[in-house]
């Protein structure tokens, strides 16, 4: 290769990781822009009606068995960790997500946690946040303050953890691994914004349920828009 040819495939290899890394600031802050508006977004909306509309639709009335209490699993997004893999196919740096803790907030309100557990007044209620194995949560608790009673699960090493859950009906026994799934199925809810076409404030809706231990099922994707202070069905995935 002569040094002409040298400089050219030089200079062009240059043009090309810098057309490159322009590409990826450009993404980086369309994604931070998205998730910023998301936010905010989140903070002018009222999630009530969606829950309503959640405990209508024909798949959630599937995963509600008569014969069970339910665990009720709130799903969500935590914080995206930043690590040395924290990279698209290209290379690029994806933006950090710092999780939807105020959609959270929004969605879980003290009346709509107990509008749920209204709806289901003969079941006893269990909320956990990300974990079909229940915790403390206190904090959800404190926040919606509401009535319980402190129940137990003990585990497989003979662990115990405390929990609370609706007053109204008393648990009979502590919880452990081999009994926890023939009294309890476990509901997980998850409500999460999303870009869809060209539309603004969209949520992406889907449940999961189990009453089997390790045996999942998901209900369809669906997508649903708040707008003028009410809720629209989009569509199925």
């Amino acid at each position: 290769m002569t040094r002409a040819s040298f400089f050219i495939l030089f200079f062009f290899s240059c043009l090309y990781i810098q057309a490159q890394s322009d590409s990826c600031e450009i993404q980086y802050q369309k994604d931070k822009t998205l998730y910023e508006k998301q936010l905010a977004q989140v903070k002018e909306t009222d999630f009530s009606d969606l829950l309503k509309m959640i405990y209508k639709d024909e798949e959630y009335k599937s995963f509600i068995q008569p014969d069970k209490n339910i665990i009720l699993n709130i799903l969500l997004l935590g914080r995206q960790k930043s690590t040395s893999e924290n990279k698209n196919r290209n290379g690029c740096r994806k933006f950090e997500k710092k999780g939807y803790y105020d959609l959270y907030e929004k969605v879980w309100t003290k009346d709509n946690f107990l509008y749920f557990a209204e709806q289901n007044k003969d079941k006893i209620i269990i909320p956990a946040v990300n974990s079909v194995i229940i915790y403390n949560t206190s904090e959800l608790k404190e926040r919606i303050k509401w009535d319980t009673n402190t129940g137990k699960e003990i585990d497989e090493n003979g662990n115990i953890q405390y929990f609370y859950y609706n007053t109204g009906l008393k648990l009979k026994q502590s919880l452990t691994t081999d009994n926890k799934y023939e009294h309890f199925s476990i509901l997980g809810i998850a409500v999460l914004p999303v870009a869809y076409k060209s539309k603004e404030n969209c949520y992406m809706i889907q449940l999961q349920f189990n009453d089997i231990k390790s045996d999942f099922k998901y209900s369809t994707p669906k997508v649903y828009q708040y707008k003028n202070k009410s809720w629209e069905f989009l569509e199925s995935y």
